[in-house]
C-alpha cells in the first residue's frame, strides 16, 4: 500500500488551451504537476514502493478550506466545484509520470474521490492511497 498526503489546496486537472500553434496547459498547472511529481518520486523512494502490475484501488480525499458562511464545526461534505473526476485526473496523471510506480492508470479498477470542507482544527490537504487488489 502506498499513501501520501499533500499539504495545501488540492489540485485539479484544468482544460488544455488550444491555439493555432497547438495545445498547452497554463504555467501554474505545469508548476503544480511538477511539484506533485517531485513529492511522489520522493515518497516512492522513501516507502520503497514496488511497481504495480495488476489491478489496484485508488482513494483520494480532498479537504478544502471551510467557508466562513458554514460556521465552525466538524468536516462537511463538499458538493460544489471542482468536479471529483478532475481531481482524480490530476493525481492519476502525476502518478503516470513517476517512473516505476505503475505502467498506466488503466490499472486502477476501483477509484474513490471524496471532497470535504475542513473541520475547525484542520487546514486544506489531499491524501492519496493506492493499494493492490
Amino acid at each position: 500500500m502506498f499513501t501520501i498526503t499533500f499539504a495545501g489546496k488540492p489540485h485539479t486537472m484544468q482544460r488544455p488551451r488550444v491555439t493555432r500553434k497547438g495545445t498547452y496547459y497554463k504555467q501554474d498547472m505545469k508548476q503544480a504537476m511538477k511539484t506533485v511529481q517531485e513529492q511522489l518520486m520522493f515518497a516512492v523512494q522513501l516507502q520503497q514502493h514496488k511497481e504495480i502490475t495488476g489491478a489496484c484501488k485508488v482513494t483520494i480525499t480532498a479537504v478544502y478550506k471551510r467557508p466562513v458562511r458554514l460556521g465552525k464545526g466538524n468536516r462537511i461534505i463538499k458538493a460544489t466545484s471542482p468536479d471529483a473526476d478532475n481531481i482524480a485526473k490530476f493525481y492519476l496523471d502525476c502518478l503516470n509520470r513517476v517512473n516505476g510506480f505503475w505502467t498506466d492508470d488503466r490499472l486502477c479498477a476501483d477509484l474513490r474521490v471524496t471532497k470535504w470542507y475542513c473541520a475547525d482544527y484542520e487546514s486544506p490537504y489531499c491524501t492519496l492511497t493506492v493499494e493492490s487488489i
